[in-house]
């Protein structure tokens, strides 16, 4: 689970979608559009 969380993480920041992104210590909070959720649980779900 953890390579598949960390492979959609670098997917969503290669997309250039990413509205903002904050630290707060070891905690990295990425903030992106509803739409783009929901198009990255669309394609984790079908395995793409």
């Amino acid at each position: 689970m953890r390579n598949d969380f960390t492979d959609l993480m670098n997917r969503v920041v290669q997309s250039g979608e990413v509205i903002e992104i904050q630290k707060y210590g070891t905690t990295q909070i990425v903030m992106i559009s509803k739409e783009h959720y929901e198009r990255l649980t669309r394609d984790l779900m079908r395995g793409d």
